[in-house]
C-alpha cells in the first residue's frame, strides 16, 4: 500500500494514474481491514493530504471524486482511531465536497455505518 500511495505521490493530477491507483489502494485498505495498522502507516505517509491536493487538482473527475471519497471512507470504516484522526484532518468535508459537486457518486450502502461520523464532522 505504501508503494501504490508514493507512485500516487509522484504523479499529481494524473488522471488516468489516479482513477486506477485510487482504486486499488482502496481496495487495498479493505483487504487489510480494520485494525491491521494499514490506514495508520497511510495516514502516517500523507495519504489524506494526497487526497485533499488530488482533489485540488482533479475534481472535476469523477472516478477520481468517487476514489477520493472510497479511500477516506474505507480507511474511517470499523476503526475509531482512523475516525477520530480523520476528523481532525477535516474529513468529512472533503466527503461531503465530492458529494456535493458529483451528485451521481454512489457507493451503494457499503458506508452507511459512517453516516453519523460524516454528519458529526460538518
Amino acid at each position: 500500500a505504501a508503494v501504490m500511495l508514493e507512485l500516487l505521490l509522484t504523479a499529481p493530477g494524473v488522471v488516468p494514474l489516479q482513477r486506477s491507483g485510487l482504486a486499488s489502494l482502496w481496495a487495498l485498505i479493505h483487504l487489510a481491514g480494520p485494525g491491521s495498522g494499514v490506514a495508520e502507516k497511510l495516514l502516517d505517509a500523507g495519504l489524506f493530504e494526497h487526497l485533499e491536493d488530488e482533489w485540488e487538482d482533479s475534481h472535476a473527475d469523477e472516478v477520481v471524486a468517487h476514489g477520493i471519497g472510497g479511500c477516506v471512507m474505507q480507511l474511517a470504516k470499523g476503526d475509531a482511531r482512523a475516525q477520530a484522526r480523520l476528523t481532525e484532518l477535516g474529513a468529512q468535508a472533503l466527503v461531503s465536497k465530492i458529494f456535493d459537486e458529483h451528485p451521481g457518486v454512489t457507493y451503494r450502502g457499503r458506508f452507511s455505518d459512517l453516516r453519523a461520523w460524516l454528519r458529526a464532522g460538518k
